[in-house]
């Protein structure tokens, strides 16, 4: 089995995070692969990302020596609701607990395969991600991983 394309592993990610909350909650949170613009939130994007901070050098030279893929997953949500979407962001941001998506990548750190390992920093501030051309407010954070490639 040849190594994963990049596709894919996006595709597995968004794919085992779905899965997970689909069998933890009836909150529709919608997950996709790839970074898109949504007016149905909640939303979790996984893309291709620059991994951030102090640790960006070392994940660099891991990945060229490892196949490692530098990953971004963004959680957005409404602030329309203020307490009920920060509320929600602070569950989709926590380590443990029904709605964490770091609980989610480590239900299968090997993505159903497609990778031998999953690692991630640090969440980034809560931020706005309003669109410039849309009516609609998006409020979110970002947390960026890094994904080791399976090989056989």
């Amino acid at each position: 089995m040849a190594a994963a394309t990049l596709e894919a592993i996006v595709g597995a990610a968004a794919d085992q995070i779905r899965t997970f909350f689909d069998a933890v909650t009836d909150i529709t949170i919608h997950v996709e692969p790839g970074f898109f613009r949504s007016a149905e939130l909640p939303a979790i994007n996984v893309f291709p990302g620059a991994p951030a901070g102090p640790q960006s050098a070392a994940m660099a030279a891991f990945g060229e020596i490892y196949g490692a893929r530098p990953l971004t997953i963004r959680a957005v949500v409404s602030p329309a609701d203020i307490e009920a979407g920060e509320s929600l962001l602070w569950a989709l941001m926590d380590d443990v607990g029904p709605l964490s998506i770091l609980a989610a990548l480590d239900g299968d750190l090997s993505l159903g395969g497609v990778a031998s390992d999953v690692f991630w920093g640090e969440w980034s501030e809560i931020r706005d991600f309003s669109p410039p051309d849309e009516d609609g407010r998006f409020v979110g954070a970002v947390l960026p991983i890094i994904v080791t490639k399976a090989h056989s």
